[in-house]
């Protein structure tokens, strides 16, 4: 019994001792505080203060930088076999340097055959025109001759009726003056008549000698102009933007464009019209504002289906030229630009940027801050870019809207 009562002891203090163990290896809970409240981040707000400025809308196009000034070169009255090609893509050339020429050689010939036979025609007409002067000259003498002799020959026989009336002759004799009479006006108006038709004859060769000349004339002009319309020559100095691919021996036809020279010195920018756009917005002298590689110039229409015949096709090739201001010398033919052709204009009106203004169907809002509140603030827009708005209603100057 004793050997059991040890054998309890011993469990108990086992137990003991494990118990006191485990408080050790697990110490108590220590009372939690709860966390601090913390308060709310206030709101920060990017604002705009309300002005007034101006508000542009425009019709925005894009486009290229081109001439003002170019010349479509062609050869203009005869097509022939081309014998000199001085032509190259953005090649610079001046004025009255030859750029295409054909071969002229029979033209040549046919150029001096005609001086040749001009200077005989101007020959035959030459003497042709004083044969006429002379005959002329011959004419008004005979006729000043005539006169005095009619006259004396008038006196004469009326001196013989007066002598035959007063019986100083007899019958016989005044029949014989009055028949010598006849006969001496006969003379007198043959010579007349005969110098007139000398005359006239002359005159006759003398209007055809001018016709033949004036013909041969022609006729040399016209080749001597085809002579210098078988050469082009730039009209200006200036580049060259289109050249027709050709080689010697090259036949082509006459106005078949060959070449087109532009004058560099003067650009505009040349953007396509489109048809969702009214013809009236692209009137002569119409503001626009033009961005080149992020800066922007001041420009004005110069040249827009407006302005074109009535009969021209517009779908073809509806185009705009706008004059831009100062712009820098780097801008070249073929560099891309931006045009906003301004079609409305509002000045000194109250404005919002656009990211401001919100819009639900009919209903636009702004937001306004108010003793650091937001509080949403309906509006009535009017004129729209595209960056600011025209607030016709709901803002006054001063007060702050949020943009952000």
């Amino acid at each position: 019994m004793r050997v059991k009562g040890l054998i309890v002891a011993a469990a108990t203090m086992s137990v003991l001792f494990m118990l006191s163990a485990c408080s050790a290896l697990f110490p108590s809970e220590e009372q939690t505080t709860p966390p601090p409240l913390l308060e709310p981040a206030a709101i920060t707000y990017v604002t705009e203060e309300v002005v007034r400025g101006d508000v542009l809308e425009t019709i925005s196009m894009a486009g290229a930088f081109t001439a003002v000034e170019l010349y479509n070169l062609m050869f203009e009255r005869r097509g022939g076999y081309i014998k000199e090609i001085n032509i190259e893509l953005d090649q610079r050339v001046y004025e009255g340097e030859i750029l295409v020429a054909f071969d002229t050689d029979e033209l040549v010939k046919q150029v001096a055959e005609a001086e040749l036979a001009y200077e005989l025609v101007r020959i035959e007409q030459a003497s042709a025109s004083r044969q006429a002067v002379t005959a002329r000259e011959n004419y008004e003498r005979v006729h000043t001759v005539a006169v005095s002799d009619r006259l004396g020959a008038d006196r004469d026989i009326e001196t013989k009726r007066i002598i035959h009336e007063a019986g100083g002759i007899s019958d016989n004799e005044l029949d014989t003056a009055e028949a010598a009479y006849i006969t001496k006006v006969s003379d007198i108006d043959g010579r007349v008549a005969q110098a007139y038709s000398s005359l006239a004859s002359q005159n006759d060769a003398a209007a055809k000698a001018d016709i033949n000349l004036r013909q041969a004339q022609t006729r040399l002009s016209n080749l001597r102009e085809d002579l210098d319309k078988a050469v082009i020559r730039s009209p200006i100095d200036g580049i060259i933007t289109y050249a027709e691919p050709l080689i010697i021996g090259d036949f082509i036809d006459a106005r078949k464009p060959v070449v087109t020279v532009s004058n560099d010195s003067e650009l505009c920018l040349r953007v396509s019209h489109s048809s969702i756009y009214s013809l009236s917005d692209f009137a002569f002298g119409a503001e626009a504002i033009v961005r080149v590689r992020s800066t922007e110039y001041a420009g004005k229409v110069i040249l827009s289906p407006v302005e074109r015949p009535v009969n021209a096709s517009y779908s073809t090739d509806p185009f705009v030229l706008i004059e831009v201001y100062d712009i820098p010398e780097d801008v070249i033919i073929g560099t891309l630009g931006h045009a906003y052709v301004v079609r409305e204009k509002r000045e000194n009106v109250i404005v919002a940027p656009r990211n401001a203004v919100q819009e639900y169907g009919t209903y636009s809002y702004v937001k306004v801050l108010e003793d650091g509140v937001s509080k949403e603030r309906p509006v009535e827009v009017g004129l729209k870019s595209i960056t600011t708005w025209e607030i016709v209603s709901g803002l006054k100057e001063g007060e702050l809207i949020i943009v952000r």
